[in-house]
This record gives C-alpha cells, structure tokens and sequence, in this order.
C-alpha cells in the first residue's frame, strides 16, 4: 500500500513462488553380476526443483547412473539449475560369491580301453542356476584322458578345472611250466602270471 502527501492511497498485491522441493526419490541399484567385478550401477530418481539436474557421486562420478561400480557403498548429491541441493541416503551395491568348482568326482574307467568313466562336479557360489558344460561332449561314457569341466551360472559368470580319467594297464596272462619227469607222470606244473588290470585275479 502506498500513500502520498494528499492521502492518495493505491494498494497493489504480488505473489513470490518457489519451485516445488528438490527430491530424491529413490536410488535404484544394479548390483555386480560377477564375483570381483565392476558392472554395478545406480540410478538416482529424482524430481522437483527448476530446470535440469547436476550430480556428484561419492566416488567422484557426475553422470545419471553411476556405472562401473565395483561393492561399495554410495551417495550422490543432486542440485538443480538454481543451485538447490539435496544429498541422498546411502545405497550399497554388493556382489555374489566367487563362483568355483568345488570338487570334481571321478568314477575312472574300469577296464583297459574302456568308456565307462564319468565325473560330478559339485559348484559354489556364484548365481544359480549353473549350466554344465563337458570338453570330452558329456560328463558319462568317458575314455581315460584329461577332460574340462566349464560352469557358467545365472549371470554369465565363468569358471573351469580340468581333470584326469585314468584306466588300468591292459589285462595279460604270461604261462610257466614244469614238464613231467617220466613218462605218465603227474608232477608237471603250470603257473599264469598275471599282468595289469585291477585289484584280485580270479582264475
């Protein structure tokens, strides 16, 4: 309102806006696929204030998401084109375990130049499920040889070991003889010497 010296008077209004609160929604995470590995990512959802956005991450970054992450906690501070800010809570991006092969179980060929070796392999870790794959084409039906047993799991990530199918040593029979002495004589002798193969002989 404004007087002057005759008390004219004249009243004038004006309405002063802000802009609506600058927000932080949400941050949404992309953990890390792979076991010691940097893919993660974080998006940081944001609304409110005047104009674009500015961001800086807690590990240095200034774009929306953050990438390349590797298993570390972050925040990220936001300002709009007038210099408001806000900072976020924090957001923890993890990993699965390593993913390894724990044992391989080998059942080995039983006889020489057989095909009935096999192997099981127990797997840890990592993101299930897990696909098996067999350099010999198949875990069963093995000749002895050194095969490679591959896993791959639910993300992608890889792990291998090789092992080892043996078989026995090729199953032979060597004879010795004594003759008899005279005759119609019943003190001869014949001995089988056995070679290779596995465990007790029977003959």
């Amino acid at each position: 309102t404004v007087i002057d010296d005759e008390g004219c008077k004249d009243t004038a209004s004006i309405v002063i806006n802000e802009p609506p609160e600058l927000v932080i929604s949400s941050l949404t995470p992309q953990n890390v696929l792979c076991y010691d590995s940097a893919n993660g990512q974080i998006t940081a959802n944001v609304f409110g204030g005047t104009g674009s956005y500015s961001y800086v991450w807690s590990n240095g970054q200034t774009t929306n998401p953050a990438v390349d992450l590797i298993p570390l906690v972050y925040s990220v501070i936001v300002a709009d084109s007038m210099g408001c800010s806000v900072i976020s809570l924090n957001e923890q991006i993890t990993q699965p375990d390593s993913l390894h092969i724990d044992t391989i179980t080998v059942t080995h060929v039983s006889c020489n130049g057989g095909n009935d070796g096999s192997a099981i392999a127990t797997v840890i870790g990592g993101t299930q499920s897990y696909t098996y794959s067999w350099s010999g084409g198949s875990d069963i039906n093995l000749v002895a040889g050194v095969y490679t047993s591959t896993i791959t799991d639910a993300n992608g990530c890889i792990t291998s070991e090789d092992f080892t199918i043996t078989e026995p040593l090729d199953l032979s029979i060597l004879f010795t003889r004594d003759s008899v002495t005279c005759l119609g004589g019943s003190d001869g002798m014949a001995t089988a010497n056995v070679l290779g193969g596995t465990g007790s002989y029977y003959l």
